[in-house]
């Protein structure tokens, strides 16, 4: 494990440490907000928020479609916590604030804040899956050499630039074509020659792995994308256009419904891009 503070950033390198934790009770469904606001943009740039009402159960629940911006589709878009949004376009990783009635403005008059630089990596095909921001807005990416940087941004440093990462021979990380965070610390990451998915989670606290390396399920790559509303629960979007939702009860090392997933929705791979707000749902009893 290497750690480097610079400036408000903080950036991890995962280590090949793997810890197992002794089977226990099942937690039950997660614990969610009303309604997990699903993101996506149409191949028109519109942005929309699509509350899903049920995360709970992966009930077909949905509230009212709302378009909420325009333009969208200049690059890879991020949901995060609380109406941040990350947009990856032109090698620039921008953020910006969605209020829940419009679009905050920063210094000199424009709507987004640019963060980090070098991010061209992210909008080639295959790599557009390797980044991704957790429920307390942490951003993880799969570098090109393979290694895993977090990022954890502060309003007190509105520009940042990544520090330099320890070696690691050879980088586990290279392995996965898709990041999904789902928790605290919680990453799912999809294997790109088998679709198998594992699982890690990574306690900041204390800087160490929790799970790591934790093989959890197959089959994922059938999915165009993953994307998360925490609490270990899952959206999948299909080739053919349905939306499924997956729980992963951690405590008992199972996934809800026997592992089968529950189908939300239609007309989803139509879309440019699929996110949702990460801290919608939390596990029972954290």
């Amino acid at each position: 494990m290497s750690l480097t503070k610079y400036g408000t950033t903080l950036l991890i390198v995962a280590a090949l440490l793997a810890l197992t934790q002794p089977t226990t009770a099942a937690a039950g469904p997660p614990r969610c907000a009303p309604a997990a606001n699903v993101f996506g943009v149409e191949s028109d740039g519109r942005l929309f928020v699509y509350p899903h009402n049920e995360p709970e159960t992966g009930g077909a629940d949905w509230g009212a479609k709302r378009y909420i911006g325009t333009g969208w589709n200049a690059g890879l878009v991020l949901a995060g916590p609380g109406g941040v949004f990350y947009l990856v376009a032109g090698g620039d990783l921008r953020r910006y604030q969605w209020t829940g009635g419009g679009w905050s403005t920063f210094a000199g008059g424009g709507q987004f804040q640019t963060v980090s630089t070098g991010w061209a990596y992210y909008t080639q095909p295959g790599n557009t899956g390797k980044v991704t921001v957790d429920p307390a807005g942490k951003v993880y990416s799969i570098t090109s050499a393979g290694n895993l940087e977090v990022r954890e941004w502060t309003t007190s440093s509105p520009t940042t630039t990544p520090a330099a990462q320890a070696a690691e021979a050879p980088p586990t990380w290279a392995r996965f074509d898709r990041i999904v965070a789902a928790g605290d610390g919680v990453v799912y990451a999809r294997e790109s020659s088998s679709g198998k998915l594992f699982r890690f989670r990574y306690d900041f606290a204390t800087g160490t792995w929790l799970e790591f390396d934790k093989l959890v399920g197959a089959g994922w790559g059938v999915f165009t994308t993953v994307f998360s509303v925490g609490g270990d629960t899952l959206y999948g979007v299909r080739p053919n256009g349905a939306l499924v939702a997956y729980h992963y009860d951690a405590a008992a090392s199972a996934w809800s419904n026997r592992g089968t997933g529950q189908v939300i929705g239609w007309g989803w791979s139509a879309l440019a891009h699929v996110t949702a707000d990460p801290a919608a749902c939390t596990p029972t009893g954290r």
